[in-house]
């Protein structure tokens, strides 16, 4: 730049001088050739030549550097024709040869000096003028030599006049070419500096866009909260790229508002949207946060002072340009980021597409915060309803499970106060309660008419949420307590019943969402569960007790009673006792003389006595087993039945009972069947006693089998794999004999019941004094011996039947297992 400057000055100066030499030059040759001649025409000649000289050569020298010299060669030769009429007409002699004559010198000195000047043609066309005029004779030797002294001064003047007109035309149109030159060279210069500029503003607007998309992405990996992580990129895009004001505003999908979540502002640019309670945006407003969002775009305003769209609240008091970039994810609005700048038109296409891919980050850095939460919440909330549910079943006390719901609320859905109300009668009581100030614990709330709130939730079953109370009509406020702006109850159902209500109140007017009303709803149905469990355990303890004191009252008496039919059994079985053995000397003698009287041989011949005598002999028999068998119970009751074991054959012992009751089979024209005897080893016992067992078992299967049937009785070790006594130990030796029948079969309900004294599972009408007849009752004392027998062997009985049918006669199966030797 210093060297054009220089260069601009020394082509200033030339032009200064190049004129001021050629006036000189002029002047000079005028005078001497003034100065040798008298002043008359010929001078305006000179001059007249001298300046068609020195205009033909400057033309020439324009279309020779034009190339085009032939056409400056055409134009001299015009010019020197005039000349030579000019002159030869004015003077009519020689003399006036002369310009010629300084064209041709002029033309020769012009071109040694300047060969570049191309003014051959002008040497040329000179040579050829002189020779015509040399040839018409106007122009001759003589004269010539007589005026060569002028001519030679006239010529050196007239050459140094051109060839200095010649440098100052050049010189100017140098300097003009040099401005020129000069003038493109700063303007280009002043185009790259001005390129330079943007490129390095655009260069660092891209650095801050870069930095600025590398912090927003860092804080993305590592920032999870939302609220923080939103908080930090607001700043960090005012900070690092300039603006004045960034908002980041999320959507209320249900009241389709946006609303403010954080936002980077200068502190000393005050603006309503700084108050505690910021408002929320309309999307059906005309301003540019709405139609960003609206229209799924970003709006920009490059001046807000001849903007077309209105301002919005959270517009900054200087700012004049302003653009609103929607947050998109998957198609879905997310909110708007609000971006205002100080300065006229600082969002153009460039830097809106980074910002657009700038919100892009915030978008996915929002979806990635709110999965988080969410998770975070769900996680959170699995694990408050665990141990909640722990609590409810581990713990009988409401206060305790109702704490520890408030306390858990507190942290996933934010509120200054809250309380669990329970209904009772005309008012509402609160019995929990968490952020009440000292001494307002208990508070009691009346119903006073319809348009309560209690009563509003019970009818609707459903929570009730209050943005702001102050415009809720009916509003009941309690005096002790600080005032309420936004309020959440939820009614505790039971079997569809309100029983109660969850109270959740804000001090500041931020309505509850949907998601908090339907988490309180959760904990509101855990406290439910947790007064209705309390309610259940109060109205079992008042009954346990009113039971106690009944139990009380029936166990004393069913312990006097006991005692009493204790000691009436005790009593029964003396009597038994006695009565058997008052019975059993008659008996004996009866049957003693009436087997006399059966074996006189004149009663034998009569057979009407003879008949008589085997009646009174058969029933004195019947009544002498009745008699010993209630000895036996009386004997069992008391445990005085006394065991005489020895070695016994199982297989003569089964062979000797079903010979004694052949004649019952053949009268109830059964089969009989024993398998498995031979295998069996001997075992201590007592034959008489194992002798009555098996005869009452066998005695009932026939009994209870219809005529025709079947009756079998086998025998092998015992196998606790196969049949499993209920109550015989394991690692004993035993036998197992299982007496079968096809008969009618046993109730399961009664397979206890008939192993019991005096015991009848037929009917009382169907009672028979005959020991066989098809399902006649007897004394129920035959399976009460059998097993008082089997038990003081230290053995097991017990009876398996499907039931009882008469139709499909399912049958029974009587099982004994005895021990191979008794002590063991």
């Amino acid at each position: 730049m210093r060297d054009l400057y220089a260069q601009q000055l020394r082509n200033d100066s030339l032009s200064l001088v190049v004129p001021i030499t050629v006036f000189a030059t002029v002047l000079f040759s005028a005078l001497a050739y003034i100065g040798q001649r008298e002043v008359d025409s010929s001078f305006a000649g000179l001059l007249v030549t001298i300046f068609l000289s020195i205009s033909a050569g400057k033309w020439s020298w324009d279309l020779s550097h034009k190339e085009r010299q032939w056409e400056g060669g055409l134009l001299l030769i015009v010019v020197h024709m005039l000349l030579i009429s000019f002159n030869y007409g004015m003077y009519g002699n020689p003399r006036s040869a002369l310009p010629l004559l300084f064209s041709f010198l002029i033309v020769i000195s012009s071109t040694i000096l300047k060969p570049d000047a191309s003014f051959r043609v002008w040497a040329g066309s000179v040579v050829c003028m002189l020779a015509a005029l040399w040839y018409m004779g106007a122009l001759n030797t003589a004269d010539l030599i007589a005026e060569l002294p002028i001519v030679v001064v006239n010529f050196l003047l007239a050459v140094a006049s051109f060839v200095t007109s010649i440098d100052w035309m050049m010189a100017v149109n140098a300097s003009f070419e040099a401005h020129l030159k000069s003038q493109r060279r700063r303007d280009e210069l002043f185009e790259v500096q001005e390129e330079l500029k943007r490129t390095n503003a655009k260069r660092e607007f891209l650095y801050a866009q870069l930095a600025t998309s590398m912090g927003v992405g860092q804080r993305i990996t590592a920032i999870l909260d939302l609220d923080t992580l939103l908080s930090q990129v607001a700043e960090l895009v005012k900070s690092q790229l300039g603006f004045a004001y960034v908002g980041i505003f999320v959507l209320d999908e249900v009241a389709q508002k946006l609303v403010l979540r954080t936002e980077a502002r200068p502190q000393y640019d005050p603006s309503p949207a700084s108050q505690a309670e910021p408002p929320q945006l309309d999307l059906h407003r005309e301003h540019v946060i709405s139609l960003a969002a609206r229209h799924h775009h970003y709006v920009a305003v490059a001046d807000t002072q001849a903007n077309k769209y209105p301002p919005h609240p959270y517009m900054l008091i200087n700012v004049r340009s302003e653009t609103g970039i929607p947050l998109m994810m998957g198609g879905r609005l997310l909110g708007v980021l609000n971006i205002q700048s100080y300065s006229v038109e600082s969002f153009n296409a460039d830097n809106l597409s980074m910002l657009q891919s700038l919100a892009d980050q915030v978008s996915i850095a929002i979806n990635n915060a709110t999965l988080y939460r969410d998770q975070v919440l769900r996680y959170r909330l699995t694990a408050t309803m665990n141990q909640i549910q722990t609590a409810i079943s581990s713990t009988i006390e409401l206060d305790t499970v109702l704490d520890l719901i408030l306390e858990n609320l507190v942290t996933i859905v934010p509120f200054n106060r809250a309380a669990v109300f329970v209904h009772r009668q005309d008012v509402i009581e609160m019995v929990a309660s968490r952020g009440f100030p000292e001494g307002s614990q208990n508070i009691r709330i009346p119903i006073r008419d319809s348009e309560d709130i209690f009563l509003k939730l019970a009818d609707s079953k459903a929570p009730l949420a209050i943005p702001d109370v102050s415009n809720y009509p009916n509003w009941t406020a309690v005096e002790t307590l600080p005032s309420v702006r936004a309020w959440l109850g939820v009614p505790l159902l039971v079997n569809d019943e309100a029983t109660g209500m969850l109270s959740l109140a804000r001090e500041v007017a931020k309505p509850y969402t949907n998601d908090e009303i339907d988490l309180t709803t959760t904990f509101a149905a855990q406290a439910a569960v947790a007064l209705q469990n309390a309610r259940l355990y109060n109205r079992t303890k008042r009954f346990n007790q009113q039971l106690e004191y009944e139990v009380a009252q029936r166990t004393e008496a069913l312990t006097e009673a006991y005692d009493r039919l204790e000691k009436l059994d005790r009593t029964k079985s003396d009597f038994i006792e006695v009565a058997s053995h008052e019975l059993r000397t008659p008996l004996t003698i009866l049957k003693g003389y009436s087997d006399i009287l059966r074996h006189d041989g004149k009663l034998k011949e009569n057979d009407y006595y003879r008949q008589m005598v085997d009646g009174i002999y058969s029933g004195a028999v019947r009544m002498h087993e009745i008699v010993n068998d209630m000895l036996d119970v009386a004997k069992i009751d008391n445990q005085e039945l006394s065991i005489y074991p020895e070695p016994v054959s199982m297989r003569v012992l089964i062979e000797t009972v079903t010979m004694r009751l052949e004649e019952a089979f053949k009268e109830r024209q059964q089969q009989f069947y024993v398998d498995g005897m031979d295998g069996i080893p001997p075992i201590e016992g007592d034959p008489d006693a194992l002798m009555k067992v098996f005869r009452h078992l066998v005695l009932n299967a026939i009994k209870y089998t219809p005529d025709g049937g079947a009756v079998t009785i086998t025998g092998q070790l015992y196998d606790p794999h196969r049949h499993r006594a209920p109550k015989f130990p394991d690692g004993r030796e035993a036998i197992h004999i299982t007496v079968y029948d096809t008969g009618i079969g046993i109730d399961p309900n009664h397979h206890e019941l008939i192993f019991a004294k005096f015991y009848q599972t037929g009917k009382v009408a169907l009672h028979s004094t005959s020991k066989t007849k098809f399902k006649g009752g007897g004394p129920g004392l035959g399976l009460a011996i059998a097993r008082g027998i089997v038990l003081a062997h230290n053995g097991d009985i017990w009876v398996e039947s499907v039931g009882h049918d008469e139709a499909t006669m399912p049958g029974s199966q009587f099982h004994v297992v005895l021990p191979l030797r008794r002590n063991e």
